[in-house]
């Protein structure tokens, strides 16, 4: 796809901004799958949940109109993270979608203390990458035929 390989040095503002939608989807995506986790309990958070949908939240509508505001939120803080960037992060953006609650509370809490320096987003997307290469394993082979059936035979093995 277009959008996801690296963009020329000199790239557009067109360019420039399919990478900031793009990174706005993912994280939208990820915001609902997030909420989605909570709701069908695969995130035990009691706590947050209850202030997410309180009981008290009348119908249907209220409770979606709050399940898209939350991942409206997290498409918008994913969007800010992929304007410093020159390529897509499509990776970064998903995280960025589920955990916007965090990211934003660290960002504010930070600059109350003045601990952050002038471009803070730079760090948070530093330590998120470092996180990520720390988890994500080597990448193997790529081709899932392959990867299933495994190797082909040696031609000196099969006349053997």
């Amino acid at each position: 796809m277009l959008l996801l390989q690296p963009t020329p040095p000199g790239q557009s503002a067109v360019a420039s901004l399919e990478l900031v939608a793009l990174a706005a989807l993912i994280g939208g995506i990820g915001s609902l799958a997030y909420a989605t986790a909570l709701l069908y309990g695969f995130v035990v958070n009691e706590e947050l949940l209850k202030r997410f949908l309180p009981a008290s939240a009348s119908g249907g509508p209220l409770k979606a109109l709050r399940v898209i505001w939350f991942a409206l939120i997290g498409a918008g803080v994913a969007a800010v993270f992929q304007l410093p960037q020159t390529t897509s992060a499509p990776i970064q953006a998903f995280i960025i979608g589920t955990t916007w609650p965090s990211v934003v509370s660290q960002v504010l809490t930070g600059r109350q203390s003045g601990a952050l320096t002038p471009e803070p987003s730079n760090q948070i997307i530093k330590n998120i990458q470092d996180e990520l290469d720390r988890r994500t394993p080597p990448p193997q082979d790529t081709n899932l035929l392959a990867a299933l059936i495994g190797p082909e035979p040696d031609e000196t093995e099969a006349k053997g």
